[in-house]
């Protein structure tokens, strides 16, 4: 998994309140996996606005391309996750890890979040459980998100404005002003 840095200055946004129950869904699909397979194939979960939802296992789902497959669900999903299975690099060396892609259409750019986590040890209780807390890192592009608003129109509107008062204002101070002299 390669984290993808923001191209905003800022750290990556965390997702909304309203994904955490998609998150969880993700995250225990993995872990349900992983009891039943010895691998996890890439996972695209979706809920509609109308609260339809969607479960796409996706052997070539990348982080590169989930928002590519995300943009091509139909309907048009409110909330979206794309989930992946493998490592991060950490200072103790490398460690398992799940990649969540948060797709939410309020949000104009989607989350990466990555959290540690331990395989089921066989022959005990113990199944697969999170080892660390949820860490963002990286925001993307998001194809649920609006367009963007139209700045330029905006940006028009208030030249012409402000063109419209420089006009008034310089004819109202020219109203009392000697004109210059037309030569003829």
């Amino acid at each position: 998994m390669t984290e993808q840095p923001s191209s905003h200055d800022a750290a990556p946004a965390p997702p909304s309140h309203e994904m955490l129950p998609l998150i969880t869904l993700a995250v225990e699909h993995v872990f349900d996996t992983l009891t039943r397979e010895p691998a996890f194939t890439p996972t695209l979960l979706a809920v509609t606005a109308d609260d339809q939802r969607g479960m796409w296992p996706i052997p070539e789902l990348t982080p590169e391309n989930a928002a590519e497959a995300v943009g091509a669900i139909s309907p048009t999903p409110a909330r979206a996750v794309a989930v992946f299975d493998g490592e991060v690099q950490t200072p103790l060396g490398p460690r398992l890890a799940i990649a969540i892609e948060a797709f939410d259409a309020s949000r104009p750019r989607s989350t990466r979040l990555v959290v540690e986590y331990a395989r089921a040890v066989p022959g005990t209780d113990l199944g697969p459980r999170l080892t660390g807390e949820p860490q963002v890192v990286a925001e993307g592009p998001n194809p649920l998100a609006p367009p963007p608003r139209r700045r330029y129109r905006q940006e028009a509107r208030a030249a012409r404005a402000a063109a419209a008062a420089k006009a008034q204002a310089e004819a109202a101070a020219g109203a009392g002003a000697p004109q210059p002299r037309q030569e003829r």
